[in-house]
């Protein structure tokens, strides 16, 4: 199986752009700061497109968790986090060969 790097296009879709700041994880004592980036995405799919026809829906929910569907049918779920630019996923089921996978905000 072919991994593609997911690009989230959470920013892009919405418009928005993310200011430098600290981790934040949904769950945390702070998640009324969430930002507002990524509060759009709660309850929304958001969709990353490939130059190859292929796609991925992403779902962020506001508890943490995460799902993702790709084109060829593979299923994910994870925990997802902001670390300053990026959105970050761990504990990725199925096993990835990586813990974490961060993914640039654009």
């Amino acid at each position: 199986m072919r991994v593609r790097k997911p690009l989230l296009l959470v920013v892009l879709a919405m418009g928005l752009v993310l200011g430098s700041g600290t981790g934040l994880q949904a769950g945390d004592a702070r998640t009324d700061t969430v930002p507002p980036f990524m509060a759009v995405a709660f309850e929304n799919t958001v969709m990353s497109h490939y130059p190859d026809g292929g796609w991925v829906k992403h779902w962020f929910n506001r508890d943490g968790s995460y799902e993702g569907r790709f084109s060829d049918g593979t299923r994910i779920t994870a925990r997802w986090q902001v670390d300053r630019d990026k959105v970050c996923l761990t504990r990725i089921r199925p096993g990835f060969m990586i813990p974490r996978f961060c993914s640039d905000i654009v």
